[in-house]
Protein backbone atom coordinates (compact mmCIF):
# COMPACT_ATOMS: atom_id res chain seq x y z
CA UNK A 1 0.00 0.00 0.00
CA UNK A 2 2.04 2.48 -1.54
CA UNK A 3 -0.30 5.54 -0.17
CA UNK A 4 0.56 5.01 3.58
CA UNK A 5 4.71 5.28 2.82
CA UNK A 6 5.41 6.29 -0.78
CA UNK A 7 6.25 10.19 -0.15
CA UNK A 8 6.73 11.33 -3.45
CA UNK A 9 3.31 10.00 -4.75
CA UNK A 10 0.12 12.26 -4.99
CA UNK A 11 -1.67 9.41 -3.41
CA UNK A 12 0.38 10.06 -0.34
CA UNK A 13 -0.94 13.66 0.41
CA UNK A 14 -4.94 11.79 -0.14
CA UNK A 15 -6.36 11.87 3.13
CA UNK A 16 -9.36 9.28 2.05
CA UNK A 17 -6.75 7.11 0.50
CA UNK A 18 -4.58 6.75 3.19
CA UNK A 19 -7.59 6.11 5.52
CA UNK A 20 -9.19 3.29 3.32
CA UNK A 21 -5.99 2.13 3.37
CA UNK A 22 -5.00 2.08 6.89
CA UNK A 23 -8.77 0.35 7.41
CA UNK A 24 -7.53 -2.14 5.58
CA UNK A 25 -4.74 -2.66 7.56
CA UNK A 26 -6.58 -2.77 10.76
CA UNK A 27 -8.70 -5.05 9.62
CA UNK A 28 -5.76 -7.62 9.24
CA UNK A 29 -4.09 -6.71 12.29
CA UNK A 30 -7.57 -7.08 13.98
CA UNK A 31 -7.27 -10.65 13.03
CA UNK A 32 -4.66 -10.92 15.78
CA UNK A 33 -5.28 -7.92 18.10
CA UNK A 34 -9.26 -7.88 18.47
CA UNK A 35 -9.82 -4.62 20.24
CA UNK A 36 -6.98 -2.85 17.82
CA UNK A 37 -7.79 1.03 17.08
CA UNK A 38 -6.47 2.83 13.98
CA UNK A 39 -4.14 4.18 16.36
CA UNK A 40 -2.35 1.17 17.47
CA UNK A 41 -1.95 0.24 13.82
CA UNK A 42 -0.62 4.08 13.28
CA UNK A 43 1.95 3.45 16.20
CA UNK A 44 2.75 0.00 14.63
CA UNK A 45 3.67 1.10 11.46
CA UNK A 46 5.41 4.21 12.65
CA UNK A 47 7.43 1.84 15.54
CA UNK A 48 8.30 -0.32 12.37
CA UNK A 49 9.74 2.01 10.17
CA UNK A 50 11.61 3.92 12.76
CA UNK A 51 13.06 1.12 13.90
CA UNK A 52 14.19 0.11 10.22
CA UNK A 53 16.18 3.65 9.62
CA UNK A 54 17.48 3.02 12.74
CA UNK A 55 19.36 0.02 10.97
CA UNK A 56 19.71 1.57 7.87
CA UNK A 57 21.31 4.35 9.59
CA UNK A 58 23.48 2.20 11.04
CA UNK A 59 24.71 0.00 8.05
CA UNK A 60 24.97 3.78 5.90
CA UNK A 61 27.41 4.51 8.60
CA UNK A 62 29.25 1.38 9.08
CA UNK A 63 30.11 1.62 5.18
CA UNK A 64 31.40 5.46 5.88
CA UNK A 65 33.93 4.13 8.51
CA UNK A 66 35.88 2.76 5.82
CA UNK A 67 35.14 -0.91 7.74
CA UNK A 68 35.68 -3.87 5.01
CA UNK A 69 33.65 -5.72 3.31
CA UNK A 70 32.81 -8.70 6.35
CA UNK A 71 33.02 -6.16 9.05
CA UNK A 72 29.98 -4.50 7.60
CA UNK A 73 27.35 -3.79 10.31
CA UNK A 74 24.25 -6.42 9.42
CA UNK A 75 21.02 -5.46 10.83
CA UNK A 76 19.69 -8.43 12.97
CA UNK A 77 15.98 -7.00 12.61
CA UNK A 78 13.82 -10.13 11.44
CA UNK A 79 11.60 -7.95 9.43
CA UNK A 80 14.79 -5.93 8.33
CA UNK A 81 14.43 -7.07 4.62
CA UNK A 82 10.90 -6.82 4.49
CA UNK A 83 10.92 -3.29 4.75
CA UNK A 84 13.53 -2.68 2.02
CA UNK A 85 10.98 -0.99 0.07
CA UNK A 86 11.27 1.99 2.41
CA UNK A 87 15.18 2.41 1.35
CA UNK A 88 14.46 5.28 -1.79
CA UNK A 89 11.88 7.09 1.07
CA UNK A 90 15.01 7.62 3.40
CA UNK A 91 17.23 9.94 1.20
CA UNK A 92 16.44 12.77 -0.07
CA UNK A 93 15.98 13.73 -4.00
CA UNK A 94 19.24 14.85 -5.69
CA UNK A 95 17.69 17.82 -7.41
CA UNK A 96 17.35 19.71 -3.75
CA UNK A 97 19.33 20.66 -1.25
CA UNK A 98 18.95 18.90 2.29
CA UNK A 99 18.19 21.90 3.60
CA UNK A 100 15.57 22.72 1.24
CA UNK A 101 14.89 19.17 1.67
CA UNK A 102 13.88 19.44 5.55
CA UNK A 103 12.53 22.84 4.97
CA UNK A 104 9.91 20.91 2.54
CA UNK A 105 9.01 18.08 5.19
CA UNK A 106 8.73 20.56 7.66
CA UNK A 107 6.22 22.29 6.36
CA UNK A 108 4.30 19.15 5.09
CA UNK A 109 4.09 18.47 8.60
CA UNK A 110 2.83 21.28 9.94
CA UNK A 111 0.34 21.76 6.86
CA UNK A 112 -0.45 17.97 7.86
CA UNK A 113 -1.02 18.75 11.88
CA UNK A 114 -3.49 21.92 11.17
CA UNK A 115 -5.32 19.70 8.75
CA UNK A 116 -6.19 17.24 11.78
Amino acid sequence: MPVLWKIKSEEYMDRDKKSQAMERLLDFYRQKFENATTDDVKKKFNSLRTNFRKELKKIKDSKKSGAGAEEIYQSTLWYFDAMSFLVDQETPSDSISTIDYEHEVGCNFIKLFIQL
